[in-house]
């Protein structure tokens, strides 16, 4: 066994790694009906511990939002929808006046054409106060087992349904032209060109506020879920959502949110894991026994030899890969690696073996393995036999010992660890 081979170990055991996410979904109802359920088993929760790894993500999605009418957290959706189209309203009355101030001396041509015009203005004016009405019924929340189940034919999503489905022919809501063919009817129907104008300036602001319904139903037809990640930190975090009108001066919504303070249910709190490398490089204390073996050692400067048990106590390292972690927190672990101790002249091991760790934290680490250690073989180098007198240029007993490998059992303790991976 040589440092290559550990390096090789060292490589194969630090692919393992394993990662989790938590998913919690909001409900956004009304009468204090908001909750949260988990994603998982579609439970409900109250403000629930999430244990996660630091730098893992906490995903909170809200199953059934109303974007036009509410904002979530950031604000995501800033997107604001009147309750009174107050331009649009004093433009129609204009228009009105201009008819009503005709007299009746006109041509029969450009009398039909005003008269189309304003029956298709009036449509269309319908066919706005339509979309808003789809938006404002929107506001009633579906059943909690509609918005889990993602229903589109109840709530928001109705609304974004019917809304896409309103007729899209010539001067219609959904028409691609609108503009234009409103514009080129405006031309027939007035008389001179202050009438013109006038008329498509209606024209610009209806289809302003439609295309202003339908880029808001156009962002929200892939949006129609809120969702937001919460990165875990090192500290334990409070996620709360926080849901408020758009409108401030709407006091007809109904949903949860809808008074002058936002509204705040508390989603999760958060407690991250114990951090603790995968892969740990642990200084520890062995105890270490290897069997009977013979021991030389000097009497009178005559070599002797005795049996003995070799039990020792001596440093070592252990290259430990946390396999399981557990505990509330996964404040403990046990781990499994290769321990070594290299020999005096650092060419070979003294020690090597396999470990079992046990952790708690990083206050205490014990474990057991199974290896080899070196012990003296029964024979002395130079052939000197027990008996003989040390010869005079050996200084040192040790210089003639020959050592063999043999099987051994360690226990070891540790109070710290070295991290050789980034923790998780």
């Amino acid at each position: 066994m040589n440092l290559k081979l550990l390096m090789i170990v060292a490589a194969f055991i630090t692919s393992w790694c394993t990662f989790s996410q938590e998913h919690l979904l909001v409900y956004h109802g009304s009468g204090n009906t908001t909750q949260v359920f988990r994603a998982s088993d579609k439970n409900s929760v109250l403000n629930p511990t999430i244990k996660l790894e630091q730098g893992e993500v906490l995903t909170v999605t809200v199953v059934n939002p109303n974007p036009l009418l509410y904002s979530y957290t950031l604000k995501t959706a800033d997107i604001e929808i009147k309750t009174e189209e107050k331009e649009v309203t004093d433009l129609l009355a204009t228009f009105s006046t201009i008819l009503a101030s005709r007299s009746t001396g006109f041509s029969a041509t450009v009398q039909t054409n005003t008269n189309r015009y304003k029956n298709i203005i009036e449509q269309l004016t319908k066919d706005i106060n339509q979309a808003k009405t789809y938006i404002i019924n929107s506001d009633t929340p579906e059943s909690i087992a509609q918005a889990l189940a993602f229903d589109p034919t109840v709530g928001f999503r109705k609304a974004l349904t019917d809304i896409n489905g309103m007729p899209n022919t010539q001067y219609r809501f959904n028409n691609a032209n609108l503009l234009s063919d409103l514009n080129a009817l405006a031309d027939s129907a007035g008389v001179d060109t202050f009438e013109k104008e006038a008329f498509k300036l209606l024209n610009s602001s209806l289809v302003e506020k439609i295309n202003e319904i339908k880029k808001q139903t156009s962002f929200a037809t892939t949006q129609t879920i809120w969702r937001q990640d919460f990165k875990i930190s090192d500290k334990s975090t409070q996620i709360s959502i926080e849901i408020e009108k758009i409108d401030k001066n709407n006091n007809t919504l109904r949903r949860d949110g809808n008074a002058s303070a936002p509204f705040v249910i508390n989603v999760a709190v958060v407690e991250p894991y114990f951090k603790r490398a995968i892969l740990e490089l642990v200084p520890v204390a062995n105890i270490t026994y290897a069997g009977d073996y013979n021991e030389f050692y000097l009497e009178d400067n005559i070599v002797k030899s005795r049996e003995r048990s070799k039990t020792t106590i001596n440093s070592g390292i252990i290259l430990n890969v946390n396999i399981k972690r557990f505990g509330d927190t996964k404040e403990m672990a046990v781990g499994l690696g290769p321990g070594y101790k290299f020999n005096s002249q650092g060419n070979d091991f003294e020690n090597f073996y396999l470990s079992a760790l046990f952790s708690y934290k990083n206050f205490l680490r014990i474990g057991a393995g199974f290896g080899y250690s070196q012990v003296p073989t029964d024979e002395l180098k130079g052939g000197i036999q027990v008996g003989d007198a040390l010869p005079a240029d050996i200084s040192d007993l040790n210089d003639l010992i020959q050592y063999k490998e043999k099987p051994s059992v360690f226990l070891t303790i540790s109070f710290t660890g070295l991290n050789l991976t980034k923790k998780k």
